[in-house]
């Protein structure tokens, strides 16, 4: 678990963080056992756009858009955090 930690002089508010963990670890199972103790979770949405349908007419119609590098962080975010 990879859990936030508050910098100097700072007053983060713990009501709600983001967590999260190893890639080898069963996001559902964690998830499951976490609420088990009383903790509610959300899941962060994040996502890469360009992977929507509607992307795909605009690669189909060669359409302009950018990105910037190969969005490692994003596909991470979105499956290894809550």
């Amino acid at each position: 678990m990879i859990l936030p930690k508050s910098l100097p002089n700072s007053d983060p508010s713990w009501f709600g963080f983001l967590m999260a963990w190893d890639a080898n670890v069963d996001q559902k199972k964690m998830v499951r056992y976490i609420e088990s103790e009383g903790v509610q979770t959300r899941m962060l949405f994040t996502d890469n756009i360009i992977k929507y349908p509607y992307f795909n007419n605009m690669r189909t119609e060669k359409k302009e858009y950018r990105t910037v590098g190969n969005l490692s962080i994003t596909y991470r975010i979105m499956n290894d955090r809550f």
